[in-house]
């Protein structure tokens, strides 16, 4: 934990959230900070920059909770001795702070961009001066997938600068996390079990972000064309919106599979549940590298994810917002399950840890 003002101290310092909340970005930052451990890396801290303040579980790490990140801000401008400083998080405003502290403390400066959904012709003027600054004065860049690598070109940031590494890091091998007896208890009682999940409930473009209704309507589909008892587990760690979710649940008791769709709220780690799956899906209408995708690929599971982005080798894909071409491909699998279960097991999934920790040593 915190010592002082040990943090500013630190060769590498990284900022974004920390779990929980419990989602791909804070997943990632938690096994890589994992990863550094494991190779012996320890001169590095941690600016947890997530809502959720309750106490962390980290063992001989130097974390600070970002609640306060004017003063945060402050002790980086005034104090800061770090080498490298790594942010994780989407704020335009703090890329930009953090560009002119480090310019002026002569600190090397990389952005991963983990998503890149912002329509940057639509900004005003001021804020288009932002994240010019931003991509022009960066130092490195780290785009999760080649589409946000291009968009980071077009805006100004040069092509030199940026990186094309996916997010997703596997789990060490120490990590171990029991599936409560009520979750096993659902999936034992079902012949197959679909899983999705979101970090919590988003809109993009007026419609459902993670698809959490494209899930309901397409078991409702299921239960009354097929024999077999299927299952479906939607994770959700965040309910930021209770009306929709209460809509949400009201048309799960309409299509009459209330015992056949288990909703998880509680903030717990999806791949344990994921090692229990038929097929997991991923049925967003915007994306960037879905880390939740590639740890179905590591764990051998099938996987089913809108075409809404590129996607890694293995994975099907379906027409995004398209349910009928989701039904048909999931019948598809289903009908065909020995065979796809089969494949699934020829596919590949590198680990990004060593790829992603390599660029600190090019600053």
């Amino acid at each position: 934990m915190l010592s002082c003002h040990s943090w500013l101290k630190k060769k590498i310092l990284i900022i974004g959230p920390y779990p929980p909340p419990i989602g791909g970005l804070s997943i990632h930052i938690k096994r890589f900070c994992e990863f550094l451990f494991s190779i012996g890396e320890t001169d590095f801290a941690l600016v947890d920059d997530s809502k959720n303040n309750s106490i962390k579980d980290i063992n001989n790490m130097d974390i600070i909770i970002g609640k306060r990140k004017l003063l945060i801000l402050l002790q980086l401008l005034f104090m800061s001795r770090n080498r490298v400083i790594h942010y994780h998080s989407h704020s335009w405003i703090m890329r930009y702070i953090l560009v002119k502290i480090c310019k002026l403390r002569k600190i090397k400066i990389c952005f991963t961009f983990h998503s890149f959904r912002d329509e940057i012709d639509r900004f005003n003027y001021f804020k288009k001066k932002i994240v010019k600054c931003v991509l022009e004065k960066g130092d490195h860049f780290i785009a999760v997938n080649l589409l946000i690598k291009e968009k980071l070109i077009k805006y100004g940031c040069s092509r030199e600068k940026v990186s094309v590494i996916p997010a997703f890091i596997k789990p060490i091998n120490n990590e171990k996390f029991k599936i409560k007896k009520e979750i096993m208890d659902f999936i034992n009682s079902k012949d197959k079990i679909l899983t999705a999940n979101a970090s919590g409930m988003r809109f993009y473009e007026g419609e459902d972000l993670y698809g959490i209704d494209m899930c309901i309507e397409l078991l409702g589909r299921l239960k009354v064309k097929r024999r077999e008892k299927i299952g479906f587990i939607f994770l959700l760690p965040q309910v930021e919106d209770s009306d929709y979710f209460i809509k949400l649940k009201k048309r799960i008791e309409e299509l009459k599979i209330k015992k056949d769709f288990l909703f998880i709220t509680d903030k717990v780690e999806m791949y344990p549940i994921l090692k229990q799956s038929s097929i997991f899906l991923r049925p967003t209408n915007s994306d960037g590298d879905a880390i939740s995708v590639r740890e179905a690929i590591s764990l051998e599971i099938t996987c089913i994810a809108s075409d809404v982005a590129v996607r890694p080798e293995g994975v099907i894909n379906f027409k995004t917002r398209d349910l009928d071409d989701l039904e048909k491909i999931t019948n598809k699998i289903l009908n065909n399950y020995d065979y796809y279960k089969e494949k699934a097991k020829n596919n590949e999934c590198p680990n990004y840890a060593e790829e992603g920790y390599k660029v600190y040593s090019k600053l």
